[in-house]
């Protein structure tokens, strides 16, 4: 039971070999709050980039450390962490 705002993200990979999807754990999280998208568990360097929900590229940048901050306004958007992808309400 959820008694407040709460942001999930599930990230799948293709196998190659099998082509089956395969949920894949990874202590990446992604949320939203105040207008500040937050990414955490990233590694110095990693690329993080921000789209919206019609595929267009609004934001990309390198991670500064494992927590970053990216301030957008209300929206959804798919956000790319290397090669995993999020989808996040704000």
């Amino acid at each position: 039971s959820v008694s407040e705002k709460t942001t999930i993200s599930v990230s799948y990979e293709l196998d190659p070999e099998t082509g089956v999807s395969t949920l894949s754990i990874n202590n990446i999280k992604v949320y939203g709050c105040d207008n500040t998208l937050t990414v955490t568990g990233v590694e110095f360097g990693d690329t993080i980039s921000v789209y919206d929900r019609n595929g267009t590229m609004l934001k990309t940048q390198n991670s500064v450390g494992s927590t970053n901050y990216i301030s957008l306004d209300n929206g959804i958007y798919i956000v790319k962490v290397n090669d995993k992808s999020f989808k996040v309400m704000l």
